[in-house]
């Protein structure tokens, strides 16, 4: 992910060149999306603070990082963009901290559990969550027990209201 991409303004990378897929050549930390075209996804304003506060933190260890947002900071090589396997690294130490066992692709089936519950349209969903389908989404929604309940309270609360 590059700089630029983090804050929804997503411009063309240099010579137009598109988001790197399967079977294309890889950027120099071996990361590649799945996507056919690149896209941008909006983000709040904490997440934009949090980003230029890591920037900050950023340049006090590294001077120049590079366009890339995950860098090594305090891991070799130093300055350079973190490889997937260094991302999920740190991931997997930092839950362990927190006291819970998560893998970095929960934050993704959490993002789209919570844009689902906030009433977003199927449709931005699958648009935000880069998917060629609405249905592919499904798999990333869960529903809990107080999702259950409210269900069938819905249900009887309509069923008393037409009794009246």
């Amino acid at each position: 992910m590059n700089r630029r991409d983090v804050a929804g303004q997503a411009a063309p990378r240099a010579g137009g060149e598109a988001t790197p897929r399967l079977g294309a050549a890889r950027p120099a930390n071996g990361a590649f999306a799945k996507a056919r075209q690149p896209r941008a996804i909006p983000v709040d304003e904490v997440t934009i603070e949090l980003y230029a506060h890591y920037q900050f933190e950023r340049a006090e260890i590294v001077e120049d990082a590079g366009d890339m947002v995950f860098v090594n900071l305090f891991h070799a090589p130093v300055g350079k963009a973190m490889s997937y396997g260094t991302a999920y690294e740190l991931f997997c130490r930092l839950a362990k901290q927190a006291g819970f066992r998560a893998r970095p692709h929960v934050l993704r089936h959490s993002a789209i559990t919570r844009l689902r519950r906030a009433g977003v349209d199927r449709r931005v969903v699958q648009e935000i969550a880069g998917h060629v389908s609405v249905t592919s989404q499904d798999p990333y929604s869960h529903v809990t027990d107080s999702d259950k309940r409210e269900a069938v309270e819905m249900v009887a609360a309509k069923r008393r209201q037409s009794r009246s």
